[in-house]
């Protein structure tokens, strides 16, 4: 009986066909049973497929989303490697250059604007990266969804005229 349910849900014309005769005790026509029981298995086929190739998308985009996070890790960790390299330098230059003691204060006060100048800047950076991250996976978890309901949705167009060509 669950196959008839399955082939009336698919719209198939002549579903009918494979109801037991109640007064007789046997199929109306014997050629609809080998008909259903084909039915029946590309119903299976196809759940098989559905589930194949949702197990392959949720696959790949957890490759996407992993790769993009190394990539990710690595411009910050790039980025921070030079902020670093670019605040030496300038202490380096500033201390090297002015050595006067007058001049000591004016020195102090540049080095703390440029200290504060560069952590600002590293803090705008890693925000930007953040937020590119999440605008990353949320992109890639919503272009999986979209490929999963139109690989779906073209399967059970497939099945449906398989079906009826049955």
């Amino acid at each position: 009986m669950p196959p008839v349910i399955i082939i009336r849900l698919l719209g198939a014309a002549n579903a009918q066909a494979v109801i037991p005769d109640v007064k007789s005790g046997s199929n109306s026509n014997s050629s609809s049973s080998s008909s259903s029981s084909s039915r029946a298995v590309v119903v299976v086929v196809v759940v098989v497929v559905v589930v194949v190739v949702n197990i392959v998308v949720v696959i790949v985009v957890a490759v996407v989303v992993v790769v993009i996070e190394i990539v990710v890790v690595i411009v910050v960790v790039v980025v921070v490697i030079v902020v670093v390299i670019e605040v030496v330098v300038v202490i380096v230059v500033v201390v090297t250059v002015v050595g006067v003691i007058v001049v000591a204060a004016a020195v102090r006060v540049v080095v703390v604007v440029v200290v504060v100048v560069v952590v600002v800047v590293v803090v705008v950076v890693v925000v930007v990266v953040v937020v590119v991250v999440v605008v990353a996976v949320v992109g890639v978890m919503v272009v999986a969804a979209a490929v999963r309901v139109v690989v779906v949705v073209v399967i059970i167009v497939v099945v449906v005229v398989m079906l009826r060509a049955l």
